[in-house]
């Protein structure tokens, strides 16, 4: 009898806790390296495979860019530039300065669950919320 109100018990207890995400998936840093042969480098963006589908994503808002570099405008262009040759081809990086960094893998429920773990795992400049703003405001316009 002290078995089945145990099992009970646990039973009771898991459903407490939200569903754990049902789909492998894995991510790796897009990387820019500031000063060529520097080890200061910037977390830009993401590639990811969800799904069976592989994507490549700036994450840094305009904003945050226009911050970090107020005298070089056409950052935020090689960044793109960048993100879009690998949305194209996973494994070539455009230009000279960026580079693929680690690969994790994790699980999640959609490619937005995706990229949240990876900007709370490795992106200092920019939290979620504001990565969810700025696309929002960019399919606006």
């Amino acid at each position: 009898m002290a078995a089945r109100k145990d099992g009970h018990l646990f039973e009771e207890t898991m459903k407490l806790f939200p569903k754990l995400p049902k789909y492998p998936a894995h991510w790796t840093t897009v990387l820019f390296n500031l000063v060529i042969g520097g080890e200061d480098v910037l977390f830009v963006g993401i590639c990811g495979e969800f799904n069976g589908t592989k994507f490549a994503e700036r994450i840094l808002p305009d904003e945050t860019l226009k911050r970090l570099f107020p005298k070089s405008p056409q950052v935020q262009e090689f960044i793109d530039l960048v993100i879009d040759v690998l949305n194209d081809d996973s494994e070539c990086l455009a230009l000279r300065g960026f580079m693929l960094g680690s690969t994790y893998g994790t699980y999640c429920n959609s490619k937005e669950d995706l990229i949240e773990q990876a900007i709370i795992s490795s992106s200092s400049f920019v939290s979620f919320e504001e990565y969810l703003s700025w696309k929002e405001s960019k399919v606006l316009s």
